[in-house]
C-alpha cells in the first residue's frame, strides 16, 4: 500500500514538470497561438481560434499574425490577448495560482477515490475470508439436523 502511495506521488510531480515544462516553450508559428485562445465572438460553443471559422475569429487570427510580424514571443501575445479579453480567451487555464488547481484537483480526486476503492475492496475481500473461516461446526450440524427433520416431514407430507 506504501509503495502504491509513493509510485503515485512520484508520477504526480513527473507529470506536473512535463506540463511545466510543455507550457515554458515557446513557439511563434500562428498555429501554435491561436490553438491556446479561444473564439470570443459569443456565439460559437468556445472554439479553438485556430478551427473556428467565422468572422470574430479571422480578425483575431490576423491580430496573432499582426503581433508576430511586429516580433513579439509567444508568451508576450498571449498576454496581449490576456489583456484585451480577459482570462476567458485561454483554451487551458494556466498552471500558476489558482488556475493550477484546475488541473491538480481532477488528478488528486481520482487518484484518492482509486486507493479509496482499493483499500475498501481489501477489507471486504479480507472481511469475507475471516467469515468462511469463522464458520461453526455447530451452526452446520444443527442447519443438517433441521434439514433432515424437514425433508422427514415432508415426506410424510
Amino acid at each position: 500500500m506504501n509503495k502504491i502511495i509513493k509510485t503515485t506521488a512520484l508520477s504526480m510531480l513527473l507529470c506536473l514538470n512535463l506540463s511545466v515544462v510543455a507550457i515554458g516553450q515557446t513557439d511563434l508559428t500562428l498555429k501554435d497561438i491561436t490553438s491556446k485562445l479561444t473564439c470570443q465572438c459569443g456565439t460559437c460553443p468556445n472554439l479553438v481560434l485556430y478551427s473556428c471559422s467565422c468572422g470574430t475569429a479571422e480578425r483575431m487570427r490576423n491580430e496573432a499574425d499582426a503581433l508576430i510580424t511586429e516580433g513579439m514571443d509567444s508568451d508576450a501575445i498571449i498576454l496581449s490577448f490576456i489583456e484585451t479579453y480577459g482570462e476567458r480567451v485561454l483554451a487551458a487555464p494556466r498552471a500558476e495560482g489558482f488556475y493550477l488547481s484546475a488541473w491538480l484537483v481532477p488528478i488528486f480526486a481520482v487518484l484518492t477515490f482509486g486507493i479509496l476503492i482499493l483499500v475498501v475492496l481489501k477489507r471486504w475481500r479480507d472481511d469475507t475470508l475471516t467469515a468462511e473461516m469463522q464458520k461453526s461446526p455447530i451452526a452446520e450440524k444443527e442447519s443438517s439436523k433441521y434439514s433432515q427433520q424437514l425433508d422427514d416431514e415432508l415426506d410424510s407430507f
